[in-house]
């Protein structure tokens, strides 16, 4: 089962509400051109903000993403972030057989972005995208990120140096 995760953004808040300018938004645009079974969002947006883009996403797609809703001291806090995240994956590893992951990073903060990058290449085997809207065309892209490097070769070596 392909399971997309993703931070609810603002860009995504603004296209749920109209507001259509830098296009349906990172997550719509992934659910447009991604095969996924499953959509589990974390949002530290009000409760209402979020739902009321989990309704869109399923008016738009007919399927329902799971909401993860997690309190923040700041969009920026990474030890936060990396719980949530680490929290949410689990409970629905937990649940599903087979899971395919696929984290978006480009909805949110720098902060979420660099914790699915970080998770991608340590905790879990995740296919790691990004969306791009072009002002130009006034259409979005998706791509697979290629990280050129292991996160866990890089670390254990520079902890075997000091050591």
């Amino acid at each position: 089962m392909r399971i997309l995760f993703a931070w609810i953004g603002e860009t995504d808040l603004r296209a749920a509400s109209g507001q259509l300018e830098r296009g349906v938004g990172p997550i719509a645009s992934a659910l447009d051109e991604q095969s996924c079974e499953k959509v589990v969002l974390l949002s530290n947006y009000p409760p209402e903000r979020s739902t009321m883009f989990v309704s869109w996403c399923e008016e738009r797609y007919e399927q329902r993403p799971t909401l993860e809703q997690v309190s923040l001291s700041s969009p920026m806090n990474f030890e936060e972030i990396y719980r949530a995240v680490v929290a949410t994956v689990d409970h629905i590893q937990e649940q599903t057989t087979s899971p395919e992951l696929v984290f978006h990073l480009s909805p949110g903060t720098s902060a979420m972005a660099s914790v699915w990058l970080i998770l991608s290449k340590t905790r879990y085997s995740a296919e790691v995208i990004q969306s791009h809207f072009d002002r130009h065309t006034g259409g979005s892209e998706v791509k697979t990120v290629e990280f050129p490097f292991e996160l866990s070769a890089e670390f254990i070596g520079d902890i075997l140096r000091r050591t």
